[in-house]
C-alpha cells in the first residue's frame, strides 16, 4: 500500500548549546523553515563580558611572558650591586672594628663583651655581605627557564579559554 498526505507538526522543542536568556524570535507559528536558517538569538551580554574580561586575562599572560623572558631590569641590578657595594663597605668597618677590639681584649684594654659584641656584628655584615651577592646574582641569571615555560603555558590556557569563550558566543 502507498498512502499520500501532508505531515503537520505545529510544536518543536529548540535545543541551545549554551543555557541563556533568548533576546529574539525570528519566526512566527506557522512560518516555513529551512534548514539552517536562525530561528531564535540568545542574549550575549554576559559572553561579551566574559570575552572582555578572558581578552585582558591573556593580555596581562601575554605581558607577564614578556616581563619573565627579558629577565630583571637593568635598575634592579644596579639596586642589587649597590646594595652589594653598601653591605661589602659595612663589612670591612665591623672587620677593622673586630680586629681592634680583639688586640684589646688580648691586652685587656677593653672588656671580653666588648670584643665579643664587634665580632657578631662582624660576622652579621659577612652575611650581609653573602645574601646581598646572592640576591645579585639571582638578577643577574635572568628567568629560569621553568619560569619562562609556566609563564608560556599560562598565555597558552588564557588563549583557549579565549577561544572557547568565542565559540559559545559563535554558537
Amino acid at each position: 500500500r502507498t498512502l499520500y498526505g501532508n505531515i503537520d507538526d505545529r510544536q518543536s522543542n529548540l535545543a541551545f548549546i549554551i543555557p541563556e536568556r533568548i533576546a529574539e524570535i525570528k519566526v512566527e507559528e506557522g512560518d516555513a523553515v529551512v534548514k539552517g536558517q536562525i530561528l531564535a538569538k540568545l542574549e550575549t551580554v554576559r559572553l561579551q563580558n566574559d570575552i572582555a574580561e578572558a581578552e585582558a586575562s591573556l593580555a596581562a599572560a601575554e605581558e607577564n611572558y614578556r616581563k619573565v623572558v627579558n629577565g630583571p631590569r637593568k635598575e634592579d641590578i644596579d639596586i642589587a650591586r649597590a646594595a652589594l657595594e653598601g653591605a661589602e663597605a659595612a663589612l670591612k668597618t665591623t672587620r677593622s672594628d673586630y680586629d681592634r677590639q680583639s688586640k684589646l681584649s688580648h691586652d685587656s684594654a677593653v672588656s671580653i663583651q666588648t670584643a665579643e659584641m664587634a665580632e657578631g656584628k662582624y660576622l652579621i655584615s659577612r652575611a650581609g655581605v653573602s645574601a646581598a651577592r646572592r640576591r645579585l646574582d639571582k638578577l643577574l641569571a635572568g628567568s629560569r627557564p621553568e619560569e619562562i615555560a609556566e609563564a608560556k603555558a599560562n598565555v597558552a590556557r588564557q588563549q583557549a579559554r579565549l577561544a572557547i569563550l568565542r565559540q559559545r558566543l559563535t554558537d
